[in-house]
């Protein structure tokens, strides 16, 4: 039997059991650190524990560089997976701005509509009938009382989608 290597997994369902590395029981503590064999430490790492001590100092060169070699490719996949998720963050803003910018386009587009829409409604009525609406709205009277057709129409297309009014 070889030295004692301790490891730790950050896998919570490992927490408190024996887990089986290759051949080898491996009991995990309630921590997630478990202590194993030198000769199964390359497969432990593969299964998703790490080691304690990355420096630690093993008996056989053949173990070391085993070790060696399984951790670079772990760090490698850990650095692209990295990568992989800023990248895929990055994507996911852009879209996220691009479908917010076409959402607003879309409502704008929506609101010119609508607004050109109430336009030609409120054009098609007579003086009176708009200054009634402006009357049951409760709008201030000496604002719209001596306006004529077409300025009546524009001050009540403002009033409901709620630009101000141009200062004069």
């Amino acid at each position: 039997m070889g030295k004692k290597i301790q490891l730790v997994t950050l896998k919570a369902h490992r927490f408190g059991k024996s887990v089986l590395i290759g051949n080898t029981e491996v009991k995990v503590d309630a921590k997630g650190f478990a202590e194993v064999d030198e000769k199964v430490v390359s497969q432990a790492l593969i299964s998703g524990f790490e080691l304690v001590n990355k420096d630690e100092k093993f008996e056989t060169e053949e173990e070391r560089e085993q070790i060696q070699k399984v951790q670079e490719i772990i760090d490698s996949a850990n650095a692209q997976a990295a990568e992989i998720i800023e990248n895929a963050k990055k994507e996911a803003a852009e879209i996220i701005g691009k479908a917010k910018a076409e959402a607003e386009g879309i409502e704008a587009s929506s609101n010119k509509d609508e607004k050109e829409e109430r336009t030609k409604q409120l054009t098609a009525m007579k003086v009176d009938e708009l200054q009634a609406m402006c009357q049951d709205a409760k709008l201030p009277e000496e604002e719209w009382k001596s306006l004529k057709k077409a300025e009546l129409v524009k001050y009540l297309i403002d009033f409901i989608f709620e630009e101000p009014k141009d200062e004069k």
